[in-house]
Order: structure tokens, then C-alpha cells, then sequence
């Protein structure tokens, strides 16, 4: 898939006009919005029952389906790439079976030893379960719109967050990192 997108370089020199403290914030309000279609079609493609069965020790009946599960969540920044900015898109910890519902599972059987030593598979298998795709597909569906979407954000929060900072200035009411930001 290829995206050509115009305007990033600018709005990377933006970027860097604002504090460190800020910059993050910002990209990461703008991937989030950016992301919304996104959810809302994996929602839409995701299973609604819920599982009879308890699920990591909780009983289904409190977990919520897996389709209201999905959601969009920062990253924690790499070590090493510290002023790394991301978000993923999926079901949270509690459904992380999730991954099985998109991808699938084989057919499997237990294997022990017997009575000789020799290793035997059990005869009653685990079934296997067919792919049901939601997150690859709202992906693809949304890809190209969405870094579009990414760059219009990110001008938007820009302008409101310089707006915002030059009322602080005025009052006198700048915190100090948003001061020494902006003097760098």
C-alpha cells in the first residue's frame, strides 16, 4: 500500500516551535481522532456474543463483548526512540483472545507420554476456529484517509495549543517547561 502525503515537513517545523512537554500531547490527541473511523468499522466487524466461559478468571458475564472492547491507547515511548509518538488499535488485556478471533486457531491434540515413554497425541483435539477478520480489514478500509486525517488534526490541536499558550503568555500565567520551551 502507498500513501503520499504533502505538508508534513511543515508540519514538523511546527511541531518543533512548540515545548517538548506539549508535542506529544499533541500528536498523540490527533492520532486518536485520527483513528475513530478506524474503531468504529472494527466494531462494526467484530463479534457481539458473549463467551459462556470465564475468560482469565472472570466470568463473562462481566466482561463486556469483544466488539465495545476495541480502542485506541498510546504506546509507551522505546528507549530507544524516546520522542517516539504511537497508538495501537485493538481489544484491550481483558479480551486478549481477540487475536484468535481475527487470525484463527488449528486443530490441536495434547501430547503425553505413555506407558512406554513415547510421546502420543490425545485423541480428543481442540477444534479449530476460522479467521474472523475485523482489525486488518477497517485498517485497510481507512489507511489512506486517515494519514490525511492525521495531518488536519494535527494542524487544528496546533493552532488551538498556540492560541492557547499566547493567552497564557499574556496573562503571566506560563508554567515554566512551557517557558523554557518556547525560548529554545
Amino acid at each position: 500500500m502507498r500513501i503520499q502525503v504533502i505538508g508534513f515537513k511543515e508540519l514538523d517545523q511546527a511541531l518543533g516551535q512548540l515545548p517538548a512537554s506539549l508535542r506529544r500531547e499533541v500528536v498523540l490527541k490527533a492520532l486518536k481522532k485520527a483513528a475513530e473511523p478506524m474503531v468504529r468499522e472494527a466494531r462494526a466487524r467484530a463479534r457481539r456474543q458473549a463467551n459462556p466461559r470465564r475468560r482469565g478468571g472472570v466470568p463473562a458475564a462481566e466482561l463486556k463483548p469483544l466488539a465495545d472492547s476495541i480502542t485506541v491507547s498510546a504506546v509507551k515511548p522505546n528507549s530507544e526512540f524516546p520522542n517516539e509518538v504511537a497508538v495501537k488499535l485493538g481489544p484491550d488485556a481483558d479480551h486478549f483472545y481477540g487475536l484468535f478471533v481475527e487470525k484463527g486457531t488449528r486443530a490441536r491434540g495434547r501430547v503425553y507420554r505413555d506407558a512406554r515413554g513415547k510421546f502420543r497425541r490425545n485423541r480428543r483435539r481442540h477444534a479449530a476456529t476460522a479467521a474472523h477478520e475485523f482489525l486488518d480489514p477497517a485498517f485497510q478500509m481507512h489507511a489512506d484517509r486517515v494519514a490525511a486525517a492525521i495531518g488536519e488534526e494535527l494542524w487544528k490541536t496546533l493552532a488551538k495549543k498556540a492560541g492557547d499558550l499566547a493567552k497564557k503568555a499574556e496573562k503571566g500565567t506560563l508554567g515554566t517547561k512551557a517557558r523554557e520551551g518556547l525560548l529554545e
